[in-house]
């Protein structure tokens, strides 16, 4: 479908039109609609360690391109910049008398800059009863904060009613988790046993950076260390309820998790692509040219609680299926240290520690929540089910389902024909399979919502337009914080861009970029303002439309970059 070119609507809302702005009431948003990036009096830069930052990146960079000239560019096929840790001990060597003396030149001129801009003062952003509200806040006795899943903004709940609900939810389950606290001890104790195993058994098979990287985990994060169990309130669902969230940078087990997921990612690309989602645009990029018939209905399934609703033993055996064909196909040879993947699973998925408050907690069953290759884990868990079985069967010998796609735990697929004995044969093919279970429809429905996308069937195609849930408090950045002056163009651009490819329709287009206006001006923008800012960021759009940018040439020759980094103040040295 062809969109008319961009252009600035004419008729923007005025202030008057703000009373119909569809800004969420919610509260809990409303209170923190103040919130803001604060502004000090002063600039609180740390200038000697931006320095000192700014020194040992010179330094290393000099250092790495001596490396690559001595080993013929570094091509080391098994190095993987993700499977990398800085050995805390490491200072980079100086790096030579011209180089040096530019960087103490620079550093030079940098402190006076900084001298120059420590004088002026300014007051703060926020007034006198903001500051205390936001200062009562803060590890107050009986509230409990937690943000909003889906980026919607901030839930205060008294501190009772949090920790009771999110015990009940989750960490009380004993199918799910086990209270460890009073063996908390023997339980470090065994998983440094057990870590200390895999690599005696398994260093052989695994290429020596990774092995390099494993030892220096073990020296950098040791066995101490266990990840906190934090949550965020879905306040898109009645009756609101908490999603996990296990943060697991800095643990041991991570260094095997992130190995096993640049492993896992391999067979993924290798057979999912084709039908795992990786974001929106590619999704609704193939989902628009799809020809739609008559008989083709809409419809989207979610998983219930996918990650814990893995079994790991069954997961295990699935895993071993996909390593096999993998293997079969000769696509990567060193995929052959099949059981070193299976054995690093077993130990990621099986020894989830966490923390919450002064309790310690086991993950029993299930995916290991927080963890790198839980994606990939899970994705490939399914997936074999979808290939081996729901495709198979559906899709090729019926011929029910033209079109299908999934993102992780939620399916988005086009049905020929009405919601029959086939169907109810689909969704009972999808609900025997270990413990996963899934929500099916009853009824067709022409339009359907899927990830940020509101899918429409028109005539023989699919048309697109912005979803956004209606519980959405549209917490954009008010004009008081102090952020840099780009930062907002940049908010505006992006977002107007964003909105152009979602909406196959201009006319949508222009209505959900008047909303964004009304939510700004909510916000407390000046409409003046907004309407430059908008007119920029029209025109902008109109001309990378236009005048496309070139693909990357992979074969042009790599920009260095050096930064040099520091809080931004409004009365700090400006970045030019």
């Amino acid at each position: 479908m062809v969109k008319s070119p961009i252009r600035l609507p004419s008729d923007l809302p005025h202030h008057s039109d703000r009373r119909h702005s569809t800004c969420s009431s919610h509260p809990i948003a409303a209170l923190f609609r103040l919130h803001r990036t604060i502004r000090h009096r002063k600039p609180t830069n740390n200038i000697e360690k931006s320095i000192e930052r700014f020194q040992d990146d010179v330094r290393t960079k000099v250092w790495v391109a001596q490396q690559q000239e001595e080993n013929d560019g570094g091509n080391d096929k098994d190095f993987n910049p993700k499977l990398y840790l800085k050995n805390p001990q490491w200072e980079p060597p100086w790096a030579g008398v011209e180089i040096e003396d530019a960087v103490e030149s620079f550093v030079l001129q940098i402190q006076d800059l900084h001298v120059k801009h420590q004088k002026p003062t300014t007051s703060k952003n926020l007034t006198y009863l903001q500051n205390q509200a936001m200062n009562s806040l803060v590890d107050h006795p009986y509230l409990f904060i937690c943000p909003a899943d889906k980026n919607m903004g901030i839930t205060i709940w008294s501190l009772h009613d949090g920790i009771t609900k999110i015990l009940s939810q989750h960490l009380n389950n004993a199918q799910v988790y086990q209270n460890i606290t009073h063996e908390i001890q023997a339980k470090k104790a065994e998983l440094q046993h057990r870590w200390a195993s895999f690599l005696a058994t398994h260093s052989r098979f695994l290429p020596d950076n990774v092995v390099k990287f494993f030892k220096r985990a073990e020296r950098v994060y040791g066995f101490d260390k266990i990840a906190p169990f934090r949550a965020t309130c879905k306040v898109h669902k009645h009756p609101s309820v908490f999603r996990p969230v296990v943060a697991k940078v800095g643990t041991i087990l991570e260094a095997i998790s992130k190995w096993l997921d640049s492993e896992l990612s391999l067979i993924s690309e290798a057979y999912l692509s084709t039908w795992c989602v990786k974001d929106s645009d590619t999704f609704r990029s193939e989902v628009i040219q799809h020809v739609v018939r008559s008989t083709h209905r809409q419809a989207t399934l979610d998983a219930r609680a996918m990650y814990s609703n893995i079994d790991i033993d069954h997961a295990m055996g699935i895993m071993e299926k996909w390593i096999d064909l993998y293997i079969s196909d000769h696509m990567l040879p060193p995929l052959a240290r099949k059981g070193t993947i299976i054995a690093g699973l077993r130990l990621v998925m099986q020894w989830n520690l966490m923390k919450f408050g002064d309790s310690y907690f086991q993950q029993l069953i299930g995916t290991a929540m927080g963890t790198s290759c839980a994606v990939q884990f899970a994705n490939l868990y399914f997936g074999w089910h979808e290939k081996e079985v729901i495709f198979p069967a559906f899709r090729d010998a019926l011929q029910r389902i033209p079109f299908y796609k999934r993102f992780i735990d939620d399916v988005y697929l086009i049905w020929d024909g009405p919601f029959d004995d086939d169907w109810q044969s689909l969704e009972h093919v999808f609900n025997n399979y270990g413990i996963l279970k899934w929500d099916f429809p009853k009824k067709a429905s022409k339009s359907v919502d899927f990830l940020d996308l509101t899918l429409t069937i028109e005539g023989n195609r699919i048309v697109s337009k912005t979803y956004q849930k209606p519980a959405n408090p549209y917490l954009y950045l008010p004009p008081h914080s102090a952020h840099a002056p780009g930062t907002m163009k940049g908010v505006i651009f992006g977002l107007l861009r964003t909105y152009y490819r979602q909406n196959s329709k201009f006319s949508d287009f222009v209505k959900i970029s008047r909303l964004f206006f009304k939510r700004l001006v909510s916000q407390g923008w000046d409409q003046a303002v907004l309407k430059q800012l908008f007119k920029t960021a029209f025109n902008k759009l109109h001309h990378q439309l236009e005048n496309p940018p070139p693909p990357p040439d992979p074969n042009a020759p790599r920009i260095n970059q050096l930064f040099f980094h520091q809080t931004f103040h409004p009365n700090d040295m400006p970045r030019k």
